[in-house]
């Protein structure tokens, strides 16, 4: 039984389009898309959203992670209660 449309829409020969079929792929879609929705972007919900593209040429300090780790929790905290985030991991690259 399907859960909902895999995002994105993509044809497939049996149902039409492709969909999620189990409840832990559905959650991550929708995880996935809170993450990337601006704020606004979302018709009759403009709080919905994280917004992560807002932060892509942002000094990568303690105050932009302080940031993303709040908004992403405060977001999930709203609209999407049933996950619980243990820690959110930041890794830095620069050599």
């Amino acid at each position: 039984m399907a859960i909902g449309v895999a995002l994105p829409i993509v044809y497939d020969t049996v149902d039409g389009f492709a969909l999620n079929y189990s409840v832990t792929a559905a959650i991550k879609q929708n995880f996935k898309m809170l993450i990337l929705t601006n704020p606004g972007e979302r018709v009759m919900d403009p709080n919905f959203g994280v917004g992560i593209m807002q932060f892509l040429f942002e000094n990568f300090s303690g105050t932009t992670r302080g940031d993303i780790n709040s908004k992403i929790n405060s977001q999930v905290e709203k609209y999407m209660p049933s996950i619980v985030i243990q820690n959110i991991d930041f890794f830095d690259n620069i050599d």
